[in-house]
C-alpha cells in the first residue's frame, strides 16, 4: 500500500493489497466504512493489477472495488445511496 498525505481509511474498510502493481492512494484520499478494495480473489486464482487513486478522491461507505485489471482515476468520488 502506497499512500499520500492526509489519507483516511475508516473503520471496517478492507484493502487487499495483493496486486502486481500495488494499491496507490494520493493525497487527501478517503475510504469509507466497510468499503472493499479487492484486486485479487481471496479464494485463490490470478493476482490482479491494482488501483491508483489520485489526489482528492474518495470511496464512500459500503462500496466494492474489484481491480483485477488496473484502475487509474483522479478526483473520483464513489458513493452508495440508499433510500428507505
Amino acid at each position: 500500500l502506497h499512500r499520500g498525505n492526509q489519507v483516511i481509511i475508516e473503520d471496517g474498510a478492507e484493502i487487499n493489497c495483493l496486486a502486481s502493481n500495488g494499491i496507490h492512494l494520493g493525497d487527501r484520499v478517503s475510504i469509507g466504512k466497510y468499503a472493499i478494495i479487492r484486486p485479487s480473489n481471496i479464494y485463490g486464482g490470478s493476482i490482479g493489477e491494482g488501483l491508483v487513486m489520485g489526489n482528492n478522491s474518495n470511496i464512500g461507505p459500503y462500496n466494492y472495488i474489484g481491480c483485477s485489471g488496473k484502475i487509474i482515476h483522479h478526483k473520483i468520488g464513489l458513493f452508495c445511496i440508499m433510500r428507505v
